[in-house]
């Protein structure tokens, strides 16, 4: 049941996604034709040109910017509108505890957030490549080896790395959690304006997340001072700092978790 679910779920954002990553490609072809024309007209110090093709390389970063807030926010409206609005009587008549609902739910949200970032970083990667190539690709290899260096001198090795990459999955699964949370309970304290009240919620969690971050933080950070004469090395401070961030992520989403359930199974309000 699980698998019908999650399949369900992740073709009915699909429908919503698909249109919105065509646009993303659309314009990141465009960004590179762009970033050929700014190389070419600084070259042969074409003044208007290259102003004209610099103003329109930073709109689209900034329009890659925005498509990806909207693809991420579609995800939640997806949600919204199958867990409490008039679609919600179809998802709670299913064979299916809550547990296995939000879980679906969950990993289609986990899945096309990254492939959201992917593609994000594949469209800015190419970009990058495209100013490089036109510029000097001799400089641009150059320049990504003096990087290397400098990870290999501050101590950045694969385990900051590994822990890095962990600790952020860790806080994009407690941020989907957070907003579903906030989702539930907003839409189950109120008959009418339900939306309002999910995106209100959203920011009383949200509030309340970083205000035990920032206590959780100023702790660890406390603790790192004190050290700070044994930290030599960059790469032993990110260890340090993104341990207790994860630890604490990690609860905030078991937390929620188990509020969504609870909210799922007793009070979710579809009048």
């Amino acid at each position: 049941m699980l698998r019908k679910l999650f399949r369900y779920d992740f073709k009915a954002i699909a429908r919503t996604q698909v249109p919105a990553l065509f646009a993303l490609l659309c314009i990141t072809v465009i960004g590179c034709l762009n970033a050929g024309v700014l190389c070419v007209s600084a070259s042969h110090d074409a003044g208007l040109l290259a102003m004209l093709s610099a103003s329109g390389f930073v709109l689209t970063v900034t329009t890659f910017a925005g498509i990806i807030m909207v693809m991420s926010l579609l995800i939640y409206v997806r949600f919204y509108k199958s867990m409490v609005t008039a679609e919600a009587y179809t998802t709670f008549t299913l064979p299916a505890k809550p547990s296995q609902i939000l879980t679906a739910k969950f990993l289609s949200a986990i899945v096309w957030n990254a492939v959201i970032m992917a593609a994000y970083i594949a469209a800015v990667l190419l970009l990058a490549l495209t100013m490089a190539a036109c510029i000097d690709s001799t400089g641009f290899a150059e320049v990504t080896d003096e990087i290397r260096k400098i990870g290999r001198t501050l101590g950045i090795n694969g385990g900051t790395v590994i822990l890095f990459v962990l600790s952020a999955a860790i806080s994009s699964a407690s941020q989907i959690l957070q907003i579903f949370t906030a989702i539930l309970t907003g839409a189950s304290l109120v008959r009418r304006h339900k939306a309002l009240a999910a995106v209100g919620m959203i920011f009383v969690i949200n509030f309340a997340v970083n205000l035990a971050g920032s206590a959780f933080g100023f702790v660890s950070g406390n603790a790192l001072a004190t050290s700070a004469a044994a930290v030599t090395q960059l790469g032993t401070t990110l260890t340090a700092m993104l341990l207790p961030q994860t630890v604490l992520y990690a609860v905030i989403a078991v937390v929620c978790w188990l509020v969504c359930v609870w909210v799922m199974r007793n009070k979710v309000n579809l009048e």
